[in-house]
């Protein structure tokens, strides 16, 4: 994200756990606390299976809805296959790089976001 040209609102966290582990445990208030006012929020699809729609997203937090994201319709979805194709990690920057930059960026223009509906 850094790379990309934004801010990661749980670099503070990162900073603080000395684990080496990809994922971080995390209580939905901290989160909510922490994200609920960023611009951008970006779900990782490969958890649970891609998400198309704002409603599959609330529906698994209606307490989402606060977010200034969701309610600003800034909502990035990572498509499943971009796990498969990981050498491809300067496409995901380009991708959130294009997202941090100009809102309206349309989903034809990105490789692995697509935002939701």
């Amino acid at each position: 994200i850094e790379l990309a040209g934004g801010a990661y609102v749980f670099s503070a966290l990162e900073e603080q756990d000395d684990s080496t582990l990809s994922t971080m445990n995390m209580q939905m208030e901290a989160f909510y606390a922490q994200a609920k006012d960023a611009d951008i929020l970006i779900y990782n699809s490969t958890i649970e299976g891609e998400l198309e729609t704002m409603d599959q997203l609330l529906a698994k937090s209606s307490l989402l809805a606060d977010f200034k994201a969701v309610q600003d319709g800034h909502v990035w979805c990572i498509e499943k296959n971009f796990y498969q194709e990981s050498l491809e990690l300067g496409d995901l920057i380009l991708d959130i790089h294009q997202v941090l930059m100009d809102a309206e960026v349309g989903d034809s223009e990105l490789h692995f976001l697509h935002r939701l509906d």
